[in-house]
This record gives C-alpha cells, structure tokens and sequence, in this order.
C-alpha cells in the first residue's frame, strides 16, 4: 500500500467514527422541551457538546405526524429555531404577537365593511391619461448650425 491510499483510509476511518459519535451523542443527550405553541407544535432543544464539535440542536414536532406537511410556525418561535436569537419567546411576548394579529384581523374587517367598500374606486375602471397645461406643444427652435 502507498502512502496515499492509508492516508484515505484514515480519513474515512475518521468521518466514520465521527458520524457514529455524533449519532451516539444524539441519542444519549437528553432532548428538553422548551415550549409550545397554539397550534400544538411542541419545541425541542438538545444542548452539544464542544469536545466533539457537536452544536446545539433545535426542533419542532408538529401534532401531526404527516412528513409531507409543513407545521405552522409563529414567527418568534421560527427566529429562535433559526438560532437569531438565544432565547425562546416568553408567553407575555406571544400574547402581545397574538394581540397584534387579532388588531390587524379587526382593520382588515372594518376596512372591509359595506361603507368603506362603497367609496372605492372601482379597479376596473379606467382613469384618463393625465394632461398638463404647461407641458403642452411647443414649437422648437432652430439650432443654429
């Protein structure tokens, strides 16, 4: 065998026995729920480890278990799962996200109401072509040569 061929062989022999570490690890380190949502998504976290340069995990498990379906996910839940930020969101900050939506929920009802619908123009009609006075035909002036 050359030298070539060993030095492959130890970097396969290598990411193997990293990979099965890792897996190890996954296995052995406790998940720990951090929170739910009102849909019934629940919210795992597995703390890693340095020495074998395996990072911290996070996760959604959706009440559905249905692979080819996307769980829906509040925005401050997808920022902490997407790791911009350390913290999961408390519940006095879901409340006030769950505020804003029903405050927004009500303008777009009242926007929608039989007297705001009637002072609309309607997006089908044509508007005409906007003139100005004084950028009307001017006779242009002769350059001189």
């Amino acid at each position: 065998m050359s030298g070539k061929s060993v030095g492959r062989f130890s970097q396969i022999f290598r990411d193997i026995r990293q990979t099965m570490s890792r897996r190890q690890h996954e296995r052995s380190a406790a998940k720990v729920q951090v929170g739910s949502d009102e849909y019934g998504n629940k919210y795992f976290q597995q703390e890693g480890d340095s020495s074998k340069s395996i990072k911290k995990r996070r996760w959604v498990e959706a009440p559905d278990p249905d692979p080819m379906l996307l769980p829906r996910v509040p925005i401050e839940w997808d920022s902490w799962l997407r790791k911009r930020r350390d913290e999961p969101p408390s519940t006095e900050e879901i409340a006030r996200a769950a505020e804003r939506l029903n405050r927004g929920k009500a303008m777009s009802a009242q926007d929608m109401s039989s007297d705001a619908i009637k002072d609309r123009v309607p997006t089908d009609a044509k508007a005409p072509f906007p003139t100005y006075d004084d950028l009307k035909n001017r006779p242009i002036k002769n350059k001189p040569d």
